[in-house]
């Protein structure tokens, strides 16, 4: 992910987008580690071992999402020292911070005996009223706190909308992806952000996503083959019409990956 503002070419630097899944992954992984006090490195971390002598049992759906994260982290870990940049967008970091919230009304429900019932069919009402203002101070300070770990390990999580003012090109891209094929508009709008961040690869566990992704990268169908050659050639219109036509043309769009 490279400004093209400038007159002078900028040095090629592979760049990773993280989808809000991964970054969901991450954080859980990283609490583990603090809860059992070890490193993210450590190759036993998820051992039943280890997790027995330190007391933290874990579902089997829970020990995969763990894997998960540390599959990432080993992987962000080798690609930095590459000199690879990691990006995300503001809608994973908003959707990653709900998820926390989520999770913490889920919780104080719960506590207070709401059975699934009731919980299920006032769920806006009832999750909203059950978070107290400490509640978004925590979930605040737990996202702080996943950056934190992160920059222990020399790992900086760029927001795209942060680093440029991409708002607009990730709208009008999205408005392309959604008027090319038929995808609901969370994932477009993800799409479209690795899309105008150039992104060699957009790391997701969405199967749906990363199918859709890949085809168009890469189409081997005569219907993808169409879809896709038309979305390129809307993506490259859209490019010089704003001045923001990239170095990298035709577009490589990026190759969506499961680790």
């Amino acid at each position: 992910m490279e400004s093209n503002k400038s007159n002078v070419a900028p040095a090629y630097r592979k760049t990773l987008f993280l989808d809000s899944n991964y970054i969901i992954y991450l954080s859980l992984f990283f609490k583990l580690c603090a809860t059992v006090g070890h490193k993210p490195a450590d190759s036993s971390i998820l051992s039943n071992e280890t997790l027995a002598k330190c007391g933290v049992s874990k579902s089997k759906l829970e020990i995969d999402r763990l894997k998960d994260g540390k599959k990432l982290f080993d992987y962000l870990t080798g690609e930095v020292r590459q000199g690879s940049e990691i990006v995300t967008s503001r809608f994973c970091e908003l959707e990653f911070l709900h998820l926390l919230l989520e999770r913490q009304a889920h919780e104080n429900l719960l506590n207070a005996g709401v059975p699934f019932r009731l919980r299920s069919k006032r769920y806006g009402f009832l999750y909203l009223t059950s978070l107290e203002p400490n509640d978004y101070v925590k979930a605040a300070g737990e996202y702080q706190q996943l950056k934190d770990t992160l920059g222990e390990y020399s790992i900086e999580m760029k927001i795209l909308e942060e680093v440029v003012d991409y708002e607009k090109q990730i709208i009008e891209t999205t408005k392309i992806v959604i008027g090319s094929i038929m995808m609901e508009a969370p994932d477009a709008f993800v799409y479209a952000a690795a899309v105008v961040a150039e992104a060699d690869e957009l790391l997701t566990t969405d199967g749906t996503l990363k199918s859709i992704a890949n085809k168009l990268r890469n189409p081997s169908e005569e219907g993808w083959k169409s879809i896709a050659g038309s979305f390129r050639q809307r993506l490259e219109e859209q490019s010089i019409s704003t001045g923001e036509a990239s170095d990298r043309v035709p577009f490589t769009l990026p190759e969506a990956k499961k680790l």
